[in-house]
């Protein structure tokens, strides 16, 4: 370099950060998909501030995951946004019939025109416009190539929407939280979604975590690597971040298991579990492993516990139950929340392993799940307009007043909250205080937590419940039913039999209207006519610990379980 500065220095140490962060980082394919070449292109507008040329971007995928990219600063100097973008798009035309070539020669030839998606209207527009004027003859007759590549059916200029143009990445730098959004599009990041926070969190206090997962077509893979177990199995290996190994057990078996593009709901749910379980026990004895702890969680690994004449169901003697054989045989049983473990030892709650839990009940215990405390961060959050603390809540009014505008709802009284619920579900369209959203968006999940206020949990059944941590998390409001988890995390204002440091929120036994009513109308009095109060109720909901880390604390029970287990061993070699 010919004068070397600090900023560069800054940039070198930048980019060699995010080489160290990323180097676990990988591309996943899947395997028996329809291998159709398709391209994003993009570029930026003129920012190198040099030279003042646009740099060109595209990115190709075939099935699931891309497997060519190109990030090039143009050879000209492009005289508009929609000139830099057809100019960047004439590079991808050339890189995709090559590309066509080369798949024709490996025997997946495209038949159909490969689909490039571009985010310029005009750009799209001059390319389908054979006329030279007066705005595109300036435009070097080489780059005009793509119009005969579109008219001889070899590519296709489509239009995509700017948020949904992968190649954006590869043109300039993006906020974090778009970054990662786009590279999650793209099949590139760490196995953070598949590992539990409980795994993560038993690490982090000095245990040694495996994990051993059915291989699912429709999980998002990262730095994976094959290793043949047996004629039956393929094992694969994986490790994220926090060094927690995954193993994923994949079937070679004719009905194709874990290749049907959803996790559960099959019609031979049983046959495919059963299979992994046998399979998560062959993989223990050939790799010679000698596990203090075995961790089942729910029916679909039950199996793993079992013999075939203790699954026999309560209620049906010609059918089996493999969750009934598990507690049976397990050292010790845990379900999500004290309330739960006690609400599935009655005969409504139990549907039927109520008996085979009473007879177990010394080894049944309920665990209160936690938090990704890392991911649900008012402080940290970069889907929030705005990020606050329980110390600064003035960020918390901003990203109210934010989300009631993307929202359309009336910004007249934002302190106002919806007391008539008579009525509403009609007008869910036009209401100005009412939006229905039937659908799951991350990003809004996050605003209206931070936006809200209160958070109304009515469950009939719930058996941990998360929504109420994190709402409490954000400085929204619990208000919920006394059920399940929300009764061991929710604890009300107003009920003199709690300690006061423990009351946050509002909670209601009754699932009727008569309930529900009654608990909104205490909080929102309490919310019109104590701003001080609440405003220190919210603090202290912010300031819980609802982490992983905290609830690992109560897994001491592994310790009691491996000493129980090891006593009845030794009991057996005795006699």
């Amino acid at each position: 370099m010919y004068s070397p500065s600090l900023g560069h220095l800054a940039a070198t140490k930048r980019v060699l950060r995010y080489l160290k962060g990323t180097a676990d980082h990988g591309i996943w394919y899947l395997k028996g998909e329809d291998l159709k070449l398709e391209g994003y292109v993009d570029s930026d507008s003129a920012c190198c501030m040099d030279d003042m040329r646009s740099t060109s971007g595209h990115v190709f995928s075939l099935g699931s995951g891309p497997f060519s990219w190109n990030s090039k600063k143009q050879e000209v100097v492009a005289q508009s946004t929609a000139e830099a973008k057809y100019i960047s798009a004439v590079a991808a035309a050339k890189q995709s019939i090559w590309l066509r070539k080369l798949l024709k020669d490996l025997a997946n030839e495209q038949v159909e025109p490969t689909v490039i998606w571009c985010d310029n209207k005009y750009a799209i527009a001059i390319a389908s416009n054979p006329i030279q004027h007066g705005r595109t003859k300036h435009i070097k007759v080489k780059f005009h190539f793509l119009r005969e590549a579109e008219k001889s059916c070899e590519i296709k200029l489509l239009h995509c929407k700017s948020d949904e143009q992968l190649a954006d990445v590869l043109t300039k730098a993006l906020p974090k939280s778009k970054f990662e959004e786009m590279k999650k599009k793209l099949g590139v990041g760490g196995l953070g979604d598949v590992v539990t926070g409980l795994g993560k969190a038993l690490q982090k206090r000095g245990h040694l975590v495996e994990i051993i997962l059915p291989n699912y077509d429709c999980m998002q893979y990262d730095g994976i690597g094959n290793l043949s177990l047996s004629k039956q199995y393929i094992l694969i290996v994986s490790f994220d971040l926090t060094g927690l190994p995954v193993y994923f057990i994949e079937p070679h078996h004719r009905d194709k298991f874990f290749w049907r593009g959803q996790f559960y709901g099959e019609h031979d749910d049983f046959k495919r579990f059963s299979f992994f379980s046998r399979a998560a026990l062959d993989l223990l004895l050939e790799a010679g492993k000698k596990p203090d702890i075995i961790h089942c969680h729910d029916w679909q690994t039950a199996f793993v516990l079992n013999r075939p004449d203790r699954m026999q169901d309560n209620s049906a003697h010609d059918r089996v139950n493999p969750i009934k054989g598990a507690v049976v045989f397990s050292n010790i049983v845990t379900t999500v929340s004290p309330t739960d473990a006690q609400e599935v030892r009655t005969a409504e709650g139990g549907r039927g392993l109520h008996s085979t839990l009473n007879f177990h009940a010394k080894k049944f215990i309920g665990i209160l799940n936690g938090i990704d405390t890392d991911t649900w961060n008012p402080v940290t959050d970069t889907l929030l307009k705005v990020q606050y603390s329980a110390n600064n809540l003035q960020g918390k009014a901003e990203n109210k007043i934010a989300t009631r505008r993307h929202l359309g709802l009336s910004t007249a009284d934002a302190r106002q909250p919806l007391r008539e619920f008579e009525g509403i579900a009609s007008h869910f369209q036009n209401h100005e205080h009412v939006r229905l959203i039937l659908k799951y968006d991350e990003s809004l999940s996050h605003s209206i937590y931070a936006a809200s206020d209160m958070f109304i949990i009515p469950s009939i059944f719930e058996p941990c419940g998360l929504t109420q941590m994190i709402a409490m998390r954000y400085g929204s409001i619990p208000i919920a039913r006394k059920t399940g988890g929300l009764n061991d995390s929710v604890f009300d204002v107003d009920d003199d039999t709690i300690p006061l440091q423990f009351r946050n929120g509002y909670t209601f036994l009754n699932p009727d209207e008569l309930g529900v009513n009654g608990t909104l109308e205490r909080a929102f009095n309490y919310y019109r006519n104590n701003h001080e109060g609440w405003q220190q109720l919210v603090q202290k909901g912010m300031n819980i610990d609802f982490s992983w880390e905290s609830t690992a604390s109560q897994y001491g029970l592994y310790s009691k379980s491996v000493a129980r287990s090891r006593a009845a061993a030794s009991q057996s070699k005795a006699s």
